[in-house]
């Protein structure tokens, strides 16, 4: 969702428009979803992108912890630039 987001915030299209294009790229359980949201429910691309994020969760960027942090480790072969990398992503 903040891809696309800043997608159509980059190209500066309607409100109308973005609803629109981020339909065309539904597919599955969240096309599903979206057929069975009631008519004149959504009214604007925010209103669209809150109702999504909070029916599919695992599309929120998770709120890392310390705890995280321990999970990162160098690989065999990898240069200490590319292992710090790791902590900005």
């Amino acid at each position: 969702m903040k891809a696309f987001q800043t997608q159509v915030y980059i190209s500066g299209t309607s409100d109308a428009l973005n609803c629109k294009l981020f339909l065309g790229t539904l597919r599955g359980m969240a096309m599903q979803w979206l057929l069975g949201i009631p008519t004149q429910t959504i009214r604007t691309f925010n209103n669209l992108a809150t109702l999504f994020i909070s029916q599919f969760p695992a599309n929120k960027a998770k709120q890392l912890e310390v705890a995280d942090l321990f999970d990162i480790k160098q690989m065999k072969g990898e240069n200490v630039k590319g292992y710090v990398t790791k902590w900005f992503q």
